[in-house]
């Protein structure tokens, strides 16, 4: 999917929006699971429209927003 068909509302799949956010296809859907008012089922497809992917944007950035520490040994 490139930029454009983006802009025009096209639909996305979990992968492109995963990789847009960071992390992994599977925890996204899972995610997708607990906000959709219907899911796919087994084998079939989920299609991202625009707005469902600001709305997973938004969750996302709060639930995996985390602190990250560089290791310092003692002494």
């Amino acid at each position: 999917m490139t930029k454009n068909d983006e802009s025009k509302g096209a639909v996305m799949t979990p992968k492109d929006l995963a990789a847009e956010l960071h992390i992994d296809a599977k925890t996204l859907r899972r995610i997708m699971r607990s906000l959709a008012a219907e899911t796919p089922g087994s084998g079939a497809r989920w299609e991202i429209s625009p707005e469902f992917a600001e709305i997973l944007r938004e969750r996302v950035s709060r639930t995996h927003n985390r602190k990250v520490v560089s290791f310092q040994p003692k002494g």
